[in-house]
């Protein structure tokens, strides 16, 4: 940011971030355009670290936004991209050392992020922990945790929790979750 001439303030590399998660959000633009804005956005937030900034929710909430679309990539829903799990596992701990809440759309944009990758122990952790954090789980919430289970022929774990799902009228509503 310096480099650029910007004060680093939260404020600037959260407009940053926002900038770089907006230009990602076209479906028009071709690959090697969305990339490199996806990855910077999660660059930002890595930098603001070592400065000691707390970005705040909808900071975090835009980087898991580019860290889902990377996630999508890797697992040729859009075309290929770079693991992203850690980078969701890091800001779930940042918000929770920050005393920044998640909320659920940002807790299943990390489910979704694990999901992608087939990190379902990750899911099923996180699945669970909703309740702690004073959430439910929802359709995104299982179909999420159903992908993972059933990408990595986890079939006895993919049944339970659409049975689960089922018994709290919550069931996924995507077609290919029962695939």
């Amino acid at each position: 940011m310096r480099a650029r001439g910007l004060e680093p303030t939260v404020e600037a590399y959260s407009a940053a971030i926002e900038a770089c998660v907006l230009a990602s959000r076209t479906h028009l633009a071709p690959r090697r355009v969305l990339e490199p804005s996806r990855k910077l956005a999660v660059e930002l937030l890595e930098e603001m670290r070592p400065l000691g900034m707390r970005p705040d929710q909808r900071t975090y909430a835009l980087v898991l936004e580019a860290a889902e679309a990377m996630t999508l990539q890797d697992t040729g829903l859009e075309g290929g991209g770079a693991p992203a799990w850690r980078a969701a596992v890091r800001m779930l701990e940042d918000l929770q050392d920050g005393g920044v809440a998640p909320d659920l759309t940002s807790l299943n944009k990390v489910l979704t992020v694990f999901a992608g990758e087939q990190r379902w122990a990750h899911v099923l952790w996180l699945l669970e922990r909703l309740p702690s954090l004073g959430y439910r789980a929802d359709a995104n919430s299982y179909e999420a945790a159903v992908r993972a289970c059933a990408c990595t022929s986890r079939w006895e774990d993919a049944m339970r929790l659409l049975d689960e799902a089922r018994r709290h009228d919550c069931a996924p509503k995507d077609p290919s979750t029962y695939a």
